[in-house]
């Protein structure tokens, strides 16, 4: 170990009594986080709403339609869905924030930003896909909640339902990226 390195910055994870990893403390519960949300589909830590429309499934997925849960910065990311309509609805939202490890929020966005309203007939099953574009987020874990709803009437929320990994990709020629920055701004620089 480096003795400029403060030992409470140091983590060790072990897995089946071996050290499997070993780095900073943030390295190491990235990593922990990484390998506890592997093959998660349709868990979550809270479900809620009346259920007038549901999610029937949901998942991410790259842009083959291939469920996936680990992408490189810049990356297009797609969220399919699967909703029911329990009864009509009409001029209804779909939101989805996308939070850290930590619970913080990093984006939030809605379908009415895009313009597109959600109706629906009683029985009615819908298929809904979400591109979201070029996340450059830094590499870390991330964690998304869905909701459907129409105002203050919210027909299905669930908190921490998908999980995805963003990794480094050809974009950092650094050989690392900062932890504490939580947004990469793409750019173009010229000299005159």
């Amino acid at each position: 170990w480096s003795s400029d390195v403060c030992s409470s910055d140091l983590g060790i994870l072990l897995k089946d009594g071996q050290i499997s990893k070993t780095g900073t403390a943030n390295e190491v519960v990235e990593e922990y986080l990484a390998l506890s949300t592997k093959n998660i589909e349709n868990t979550y830590s809270k479900r809620f709403g009346n259920k007038k429309a549901e999610f029937l499934s949901y998942k991410l997925c790259d842009v083959t339609g291939k469920p996936v849960n680990e992408f490189f910065m810049g990356d297009d990311i797609f969220v399919h869905l699967n909703v029911k309509f329990n009864e009509k609805i009409e001029n209804a939202d779909i939101g989805i924030n996308l939070k850290n490890t930590m619970g913080e929020l990093i984006s939030h966005i809605t379908s009415f930003d895009d313009s597109c309203i959600i109706n629906g007939y009683e029985g009615e099953e819908k298929q809904i896909k979400i591109k979201l574009c070029n996340v450059f987020f830094s590499p870390s874990i991330y964690k998304l909640d869905i909701a459907i709803l129409r105002g203050s009437d919210h027909f299905d929320m669930i908190e921490d339902c998908l999980f995805f990994s963003l990794i480094e990709g050809e974009r950092i020629k650094r050989g690392y990226f900062p932890t504490h920055v939580k947004i990469f701004t793409v750019s173009n620089w010229s000299f005159h």
